[in-house]
């Protein structure tokens, strides 16, 4: 069996069987050697998460750790789609890391954490955290949003709900209006 048949065999083995994750697509690139207390180490993952049967949350890595017996990736270099009740995107996002539960398919992500609503909301944040069974996804730490209309605000945190595409800020004040409304 040639080295890359091996690793993918390795790589369902490790993975397959996480409740919550019912599909998992790995594309593949490199496979980087272990890095020091890490079983998997994987270039270019994709991991698909759904509870009906159809995707909704893909988390794309450039790369993904997963340590031997966890629940846990922790992933660089990080992009994020979620779909709302009528499977269409509600929320895509980027960051610089995030960690995945396998288990449960909630993330924290950090680092350059930015993002847009499907209704047209930019924001950014310090730290995002997404909680798939109740898909509400809660921005921490200086969070910056404009709206639609192009005001900005500022505030404390925001809870965005993306399953209905609802958006709330935290102690938020209007800093100033960024860009002309659009039509």
């Amino acid at each position: 069996m040639c080295p890359l048949a091996r690793a993918r065999r390795s790589c369902r083995s490790v993975l397959s069987g996480r409740p919550g994750a019912l599909a998992i697509s790995l594309a593949f690139g490199l496979l980087a050697p272990p890095a020091s207390g890490f079983d998997l180490v994987l270039s270019g993952m994709t991991y698909v998460g759904s509870d009906s049967g159809q995707p909704d949350l893909v988390l794309e890595a450039q790369r993904a750790r997963i340590p031997h017996g966890s629940d846990r990736a922790f992933l660089d270099d990080v992009r994020v789609d979620a779909t709302g009740d009528d499977g269409r995107s509600s929320l895509r996002m980027t960051c610089d890391q995030a960690e995945l539960d396998l288990a449960t398919n909630d993330f924290t992500a950090t680092g350059n954490v930015r993002g847009q609503t499907r209704d047209g909301h930019r924001f950014r944040a310090g730290v995002a955290v997404f909680e798939h069974a109740t898909g509400v996804i809660e921005g921490q730490s200086n969070v910056d949003i404009v709206d639609p209309s192009g005001t900005r605000l500022q505030g404390d945190g925001f809870r965005y709900e993306v399953r209905d595409q609802r958006m709330r800020m935290r102690n938020a004040v209007v800093t100033d209006v960024v860009e002309e409304p659009r039509p």
